[in-house]
């Protein structure tokens, strides 16, 4: 299911290019000064395309979501909904070198590996899993009185040959918190929780 997301958006963008070639090379004369307009086009199209897959293949076949005041770990393995909810408010980030603090927040654990995408697709009991398993952590800080929701991924970060564990914060958007609402994860929350609060970074 991943490679064949990943190989339609490319064999999209060749059809594409295809056509937009043929367009180029048959434009009558008189309409020959809008070829680069249409070539600069298709090339914002392409860019599009190479960033979509590489986020494609990230996304991870099963989240594991835990923390008060869930009473037990709720497991999301549908592979188009994790993709939804990784990618929700990618558009509207907030950049934060740090995690907000005193905020109470859900545990994101993210199977991101490819094992897990065949555990999946052969059946395997996905509520055996251990969110400490996870090659990755998340958080969700569901939405106060006050705050926002909020989506906080972790994401390396390269300065001078240095590699930096980061936060990546971002507003989570009305699709995201839908997913969320379906599979009984609270999208709201008005009293914090100290042991909720904890802002290191797990790898």
């Amino acid at each position: 299911m991943r490679s064949a997301g990943a190989t339609g958006s490319l064999v999209l963008a060749i059809t594409v290019l295809d056509h937009v070639l043929i367009f180029v090379r048959t434009m009558p004369p008189v309409k020959l000064r809008l070829r680069p307009v249409v070539i600069a086009a298709f090339l914002g199209l392409l860019v599009s395309a190479a960033t979509v897959v590489p986020m494609l293949a990230a996304a991870p076949p099963i989240i594991i979501v835990t923390g008060l005041p869930l009473s037990q770990p709720i497991v999301l393995a549908d592979w188009e909904q994790n993709i939804a909810l990784i990618s929700s408010g990618v558009e509207n980030p907030i950049g934060q070198m740090e995690a907000p603090q005193g905020r109470p927040y859900l545990d994101l654990a993210l199977f991101t590996g490819e094992q897990w995408a065949s555990y999946v697709e052969t059946g395997q009991p996905v509520e055996a899993l251990q969110p400490s398993q996870a090659d990755e952590h998340g958080r969700f800080y569901p939405a106060s009185a006050t705050e926002p929701a909020l989506l906080v991924l972790l994401e390396v970060q390269r300065r001078g040959g240095i590699s930096l564990m980061t936060w990546s914060v971002r507003h989570i958007d009305e699709a995201g918190l839908a997913i969320l609402t379906e599979h009984g994860v609270p999208t709201r929350l008005d009293a914090a929780d100290p042991d909720t609060t904890s802002s290191q970074p797990q790898a």
